[in-house]
């Protein structure tokens, strides 16, 4: 019988990632598929967590720590560096050769949030993942992870924003041009409109926890961003429980 996950984390290397918020999703899932893109599969390895697949061109390793990601993966794919895709896209590529039905992919490490950020040109890389024609299958299901935030794509519809903390803030961010776009049962509501650029609607939230932002369009593609709002050290979220 063909293997098939229920998830997909990728584990990134833009900085530290969200490891309390990984372990989350490894109970939440029964069969999650676990990747670690370039030095993220090493970041992986030293939590004691075996990468499923390893992929990048591996040249922010040294040679021994790329023997160790050799022998603790399972698969193990290396690019050449003078190549036109990012590790990370090669990542999201090899995955949907292997599992062209999985829709639940977690991207970690791979946007930067409060005292680690990451370069700015891998997170405009990163975010502009959901302009690519080979990813839109799976863009509504993508989803990047940090200790104080989460990212989100959209496509035109009718769409429920939950708050997934107490203390958070959300923004819409339109990829472009958007048709009808709504936001409604938020503190800031926009009526219906078109907007012709990409535009932000910043710093929104939700009034009751129980009562959800209702976001619809018509056409084109938004980004959604929940974020806390400088944390405690000593208070770490948990987005997924």
């Amino acid at each position: 019988m063909t293997r098939q996950p229920d998830a997909a984390i990728l584990v990134a290397t833009a900085h530290s990632p969200s490891f309390h918020q990984l372990y989350d999703l490894l109970r939440k899932y029964k069969d999650p598929y676990l990747v670690g893109v370039d030095r993220g599969a090493l970041k992986l390895i030293h939590r004691g967590l075996m990468p499923e697949l390893a992929v990048g061109d591996f040249d922010s390793v040294t040679v021994h720590e790329k023997k160790l990601i050799k022998q603790q993966s399972m698969n193990y794919q290396e690019a050449d560096n003078r190549k036109d895709d990012t590790d990370l896209e090669l990542a999201l590529a090899a995955v949907q050769e292997r599992f062209p039905t999985l829709r639940n992919y977690y991207i970690f490490g791979g946007i930067g949030s409060g005292n680690h950020q990451g370069r700015i040109d891998h997170l405009l890389g990163n975010i502009w993942l959901g302009f690519q024609p080979r990813f839109q299958d799976i863009l509504d299901q993508l989803t990047f992870v940090e200790d104080d935030s989460i990212i989100k794509y959209y496509g035109p519809g009718d769409h429920e924003l939950h708050a997934r903390h107490h203390q958070q803030y959300l923004s819409i961010f339109t990829l472009g041009s958007v048709k009808n776009l709504s936001i409604q049962k938020a503190a800031y509501p926009l009526a219906p409109q078109d907007i012709d650029y990409p535009k932000a609607f910043l710093s929104n939230h939700v009034l009751n926890s129980q009562r959800p932002i209702a976001l619809s369009f018509d056409q084109g593609k938004v980004l959604v961003i929940w974020q806390l709002e400088n944390p405690p050290n000593h208070h770490r979220p948990n987005f997924f429980r």
